[in-house]
């Protein structure tokens, strides 16, 4: 994926860029997201980029699948288990069966969020987008 953003600033060999987010950002933090329309991302100024250039910024897609993996698939997996492990148990110990499966699925869900939020990779390195050139595409400059 390959977004556009203007450099705000340039101290110490790094870039701050703005960027507007869009709506395929949704949770991945892979950028620092806040809840802003835009967002604010600090980088090495590997092509000697100055105050006011537009610049691509670009995140491997294979990263973005990743990250919608682990927050959306994992979870999801863990309320399943969670049901079904909640449903064997219930049934065995004579229990109320919804109750019990879905407090379990509720529970396990909640353990693998946290456990994928624990794990979050986006502040790795290799997580995190970079700078590839330079733009000059005039229309970024008056949606900024």
């Amino acid at each position: 994926m390959v977004e556009q953003g203007i450099v705000t600033e340039v101290k110490d060999g790094r870039l701050i860029v703005n960027i507007k987010r869009h709506a395929a950002c949704g949770g991945c933090r892979a950028c620092s997201l806040t809840e802003h329309k835009e967002m604010v991302i600090e980088f090495e100024n590997t092509i000697g980029a100055r105050k006011g250039e537009k610049v691509d910024i670009e995140l491997d897609d294979i990263i973005i699948l990743k990250g919608a993996f682990l927050f959306y698939i994992v979870p999801l997996a863990g309320l399943i288990f969670g049901i079904f492990a909640g449903w064997l148990f219930a049934a065995k110990m004579a229990l109320p069966v919804e109750l019990v499966s879905a407090s379990l699925g509720i529970i396990v869900m909640a353990a693998a969020l946290a456990a994928v939020r624990r794990y979050n990779p986006a502040g790795k390195e290799r997580y995190r987008p970079v700078i590839k050139k330079k733009t000059h595409d005039q229309r970024l400059a008056d949606s900024v």
